[in-house]
């Protein structure tokens, strides 16, 4: 987290990333991880719309307390 400003993406061919997207969220719902980490990548099912994605992206600008579980109670 908070490592570079890349972007990232997931090609959800078929479905076949579906559990990994459900795993991801079910994480944060547990409180394993904070809800805004799942802000740092995006899962498309199109190719189109994961190239425009990855053309037009512009890093948002985090503060690491915000995605990091580290010091939480």
């Amino acid at each position: 987290l908070d490592r570079h400003p890349k972007a990232i993406a997931i090609l959800n061919t078929l479905g076949y990333f579906d559990p990994l997207e459900e795993l991801m969220k079910r994480t944060a719902d547990l409180n394993f991880m904070r809800h805004k980490s799942l802000e740092l990548y995006a899962i498309f099912s199109e190719p189109e719309a994961l190239l425009s994605y990855l053309e037009n992206y512009k890093a948002k600008t985090y503060d690491i307390n915000e995605t990091k579980h580290i010091g939480r109670v």
